[in-house]
């Protein structure tokens, strides 16, 4: 036996990797209500396998990255779970880094900007009102989640949030002028 709870937000970001932890945490300091939801009970998704990063920087080394990105891996300096960016034939660039303070730090920062964090949810349904979704149904830990937003971003990595929908139909996942 399950319950089921609904919360609305302004931004629903599903999936809480390298895509979604900036979107999600851009979204707040904008002041949106905002929530992360995240399939496994930590975040960071590949960054948290122990590869490194790749791209902060171009074939010719120069910057390619910054931002948010930028500002996790200054965190992870500071904190030790990073040594810079490194030039690479192949990649551009790698930035080693430790998957745990990555994991530290990106909770850190959901948490200073305002970002609810769900994990341990997975994605359920998606509801579709006039070609726009307007909520999301996640299950984790016998508890499904209803979430309404203004906005739905798809960071799982695979296009799950896209996948549910229904292939081949046309729908607007998030509106940018309005995020």
């Amino acid at each position: 036996m399950h319950r089921t709870v609904t919360s609305d937000y302004d931004v629903a970001v599903i999936g809480g990797g390298p895509g979604g932890i900036p979107a999600a945490i851009a979204a707040a300091r904008r002041g949106k209500k905002v929530i992360l939801v995240e399939r496994n009970g930590y975040l960071g998704g590949a960054a948290a396998s122990g590869l490194g990063i790749l791209g902060y920087l171009d074939r010719e080394g120069h910057k390619a990255l910054g931002g948010i990105a930028q500002e996790i891996v200054d965190r992870l300096t500071r904190m030790h779970g990073a040594m810079g960016h490194f030039r690479c034939p192949v990649h551009n660039s790698i930035t080693p880094i430790s998957p745990e303070c990555f994991k530290i730090a990106a909770v850190e920062m959901c948490r200073e900007s305002g970002v609810s964090l769900l994990f341990n949810a997975e994605l359920l349904d998606v509801q579709v009102r006039d070609n726009h979704v307007c909520s999301a149904a996640v299950y984790g830990k016998c508890v499904e989640t209803v979430l309404n937003a203004k906005v739905f971003i798809d960071a799982t990595g695979d296009g799950d949030l896209a996948y549910i929908i229904c292939p081949g139909r046309t729908i607007t996942l998030a509106r940018t002028a309005q995020a």
